[in-house]
């Protein structure tokens, strides 16, 4: 659900069995789904975001601090930013048929 984070149970189930085709599967309840992801919580989640969260690069390593700060990459990310004339002539707003609306977004990605 992490992933899918959008989606109904039985739609991110659809998407994980999905090459499982052909195969005699059982088809839980969708309350059975939600009530077992109730009952493990959140420390599966917690321990693979401890896992794996951290810097990769090494103090020494080339491109990995700018000025004693180090670097970050976002990828996949909308960052809302403020509404200024500073902001908005690199970063535009949303746009419809006739007006912008809403903040900046900061496209993360690299």
């Amino acid at each position: 659900m992490g992933l899918f984070e959008h989606d109904s149970y039985r739609t991110v189930r659809g998407k994980l069995v999905a090459g499982l085709e052909g195969l005699d599967l059982v088809r839980p309840a969708i309350s059975l789904l939600s009530r077992a992801r109730r009952r493990i919580g959140v420390m599966p989640l917690r321990c693979l975001f401890e896992t794996l969260a951290g810097p990769l690069a090494h103090r020494g390593q080339a491109g990995a601090f700018w000025r004693g700060l180090r670097t970050v990459a976002v990828d996949g990310t909308l960052l809302h930013t403020p509404d200024e004339p500073a902001i908005t002539w690199r970063y535009p707003k949303r746009a419809g048929d006739h007006l912008e609306f809403g903040y900046p977004l900061l496209l993360g990605s690299t």
